[in-house]
């Protein structure tokens, strides 16, 4: 991988971009699955412009015969991340994650750059969101925080009495 301050997924996270989205997972969480679907990306070739070996000679007209078992492993794996996604979301994380580039906004005017920025942001949150739980699952309710000190189970207990014995 590329140093982290200069991919372009570091970047957006320095700028607070990936703050947003679902509370259950934090910026560091988002980052990491931006850059597990970058590894599978690189890995998998798809970043590589595939170029024909003339010299070597063909057996049947399949491409991906001499692959190795790692790099279809990283296919499949791309592949079912990527449609966990939206369009609108694929086209962003496969910008900002696995092409390292900044997605281009025009700018019209101030007010709709502004609004197209922050749509951006969202759709970057939601997707990487999307991949931390095809990665990671949702998380569980026991991983949860736990309410102490206002409603609790035995809050409710006696409530049927409480309601009855008040319209009397």
């Amino acid at each position: 991988m590329t140093d982290e301050a200069k991919t372009e997924l570091a970047k957006c996270r320095r700028k607070g971009w990936l703050d947003f989205g679902d509370k259950t997972y934090s910026a560091d969480d988002r980052m990491h699955a931006g850059e597990k679907l970058a590894a599978d990306f690189f890995e998998a070739g798809f970043a590589l412009t595939p170029a024909p070996d003339y010299a070597k000679p063909r057996v049947d007209n399949s491409r991906r015969s001499d692959l190795p078992e790692r790099v279809y492993d990283a296919q499949n794996r791309y592949l079912r991340a990527m449609a966990c996604l939206t369009s609108g979301q694929a086209f962003i994380i496969r910008t900002i994650c696995c092409m390292d580039k900044a997605v281009k906004i025009p700018f019209i005017h101030k007010a709709q750059y502004i609004h197209e920025l922050e749509l951006m942001k969202h759709e970057l949150c939601g997707g990487l969101d999307r991949l931390c739980a095809h990665y990671w699952g949702k998380p569980s309710a026991s991983d949860r925080r736990k309410i102490a000190g206002f409603s609790t189970v035995s809050f409710w207990d006696g409530f049927d009495d409480y309601y009855k014995n008040s319209k009397k």
